[in-house]
């Protein structure tokens, strides 16, 4: 079986990854620099609609997404809304007002939405299983590799300067994929098996005969059960949203999603210059950023390795009870700096002590990149049955972005209304049961080709159905 086809055709994929990371992160050196900028200024809270439109927009594009996915393929989707996300950044530096950011903003987190659920998907029905845990941290390790640009690019440059070399990685993303043929899984699902045997033997070169078959297999079993009606419509695929092969796996990976979202990461990630401020970093708060970035890229990178060696749901668990310590420290560490009745000589070991958010932060941003994001991204692209995989990932995706929405918009009244420490109380809590969660439902895998996990749902559905009669 030939390997580097594969690897390098999840290379592809993941380039629009690390666009998605760099214009999620651009929305922080955004915050950071409008407040002292001569053209446009903004305050605190004008400033957190930036990330709240670009998430609210993307929240709509990430259902739209996972139809037009399922509908026109996963290529297609990614090389079309990659080019708009392009064009997008070039606005960006044109904005004379806070307006035509805004409508800038909202337009690339509109594109990043219609093509980010495809990456994931596109990874997992284009590898051998055999790599599928390994190549699958891809995507992740990109997120965090284009959120350290922008943090870099914000440190060394004006935030014009950094939306116009923010087009780079969308089109490259674009560029990269005209080289790549669309995924096997896909082109089975749309009847177009020349095309399908074609790209596994991109992908493969030989010994595919039997995966091909397996894919046949269960289409054909998928079809027979439909009754020959069309699967591609956006109708069905919002009926699918009732059926138990959406529901029994979201009660999984659905709510991780939604708590990951919960546990303090988009707070970090877009308002981490101003939590080093509010917590008395040493280092230069943008700085700070680049060096916690930089460190997450790395447990990004070591995750493939992790999670190909590690059962999943170790990895997962781990990593959100560290993550929840971690938060624990930010808040204690702020209570220790704050509160009148520290003495002085605590205070002064404090102060002594002000590399302690950075570290905290550093090891929160880490945990995530290296065994929650990865687990999570793997789980709803092997989690649901072909036909509907995309419009699910997609679904995921909007929820999971509503609930950012209201955790970054809502961070500025936290901190006025009940301060830094109940505020990172809240998410600690919500990082260990992430864990609890995970250690109570994430399945094992690993292994296991897509069809297999489709036909182990399908058992296990109607196992649930006989129990109920």
């Amino acid at each position: 079986m030939r390997v580097w086809t594969q690897i390098f055709g999840a290379l592809a994929a993941s380039l629009t990854a690390a666009s998605t990371g760099s214009a999620v992160s651009f929305s922080a050196i955004l915050i950071h620099q409008l407040r002292d900028d001569e053209d446009i200024q903004l305050d605190i809270n004008e400033a957190s609609w930036i990330p709240t439109i670009f998430t609210l927009s993307s929240m709509v594009s990430c259902c739209l997404g996972g139809w037009f996915s399922g509908r026109f393929g996963r290529r297609v989707c990614i090389i079309i809304w990659q080019s708009v996300a392009s064009i997008c950044c070039v606005v960006t530096f044109f904005a004379t007002n806070k307006w035509m950011i805004f409508i800038a903003r909202g337009a690339i987190g509109f594109a990043t939405g219609m093509s980010f659920s495809s990456v994931g998907i596109y990874v997992s029905e284009t590898v051998h299983k055999s790599l599928r845990n390994a190549v699958g941290c891809f995507p992740a390790t990109f997120l965090a590799f284009g959120m350290l640009i922008n943090f870099v690019m914000g440190y060394f440059f004006h935030w014009r300067i950094g939306a116009l070399l923010s087009t780079t990685l969308p089109a490259l993303s674009v560029a990269c994929m005209m080289l790549f043929p669309e995924s096997p899984y896909w082109l089975v699902e749309q009847g177009r098996n020349d095309e399908a045997q074609i790209s596994l033997l991109f992908y493969r070169e030989e010994g595919f005969e039997n995966e091909l078959q397996e894919m046949l297999s269960k289409h054909n079993e998928t079809r027979a059960k439909s009754k020959g009606q069309p699967t591609n419509t956006f109708w069905h695929a919002c009926q699918t949203l009732r059926t138990k092969a959406f529901l029994q796996p979201l009660s999984c990976v659905g709510v991780l999603y939604s708590l990951s979202q919960c546990a303090g990461i988009p707070i970090l990630t877009t308002y981490m210059p101003g939590i080093f401020e509010e917590t008395g970093a040493s280092l230069d708060p943008v700085l700070a950023s680049v060096v916690v970035m930089s460190v997450r890229l790395v447990a990004a990178g070591l995750a493939s390795f992790a999670i190909h060696h590690i059962p999943k749901k170790l990895v997962f668990v781990c990593s959100s009870w560290c993550l929840s310590l971690s938060l624990v420290t930010l808040m204690l560490y702020n209570v220790l700096q704050t509160t009148e009745v520290t003495s002085p000589d605590m205070k002064h070991l404090v102060e002594h002590h002000n590399w302690i958010p950075v570290a905290a932060t550093v090891i929160a941003m880490s945990c995530h990149a290296l065994g929650i994001v990865n687990v999570i991204h793997i789980l709803v692209a092997e989690a649901f049955p072909t036909e509907i995989r995309s419009i699910c990932a997609g679904t995921l995706q909007a929820f999971s972005n509503a609930l950012c929405v209201c955790a970054v918009k809502s961070y500025p009244n936290f901190l006025s209304y009940f301060g830094f420490p109940f505020a990172f109380g809240i998410y600690a809590s919500v990082a260990f049961f992430l864990g609890l969660w995970g250690l109570l439902k994430i399945e094992h895998n690993d292994g296991l080709s897509l069809t297999e996990i489709e036909k182990r749902l399908a058992k296990d559905i109607e196992k649930c159905n006989k129990i109920r009669k």
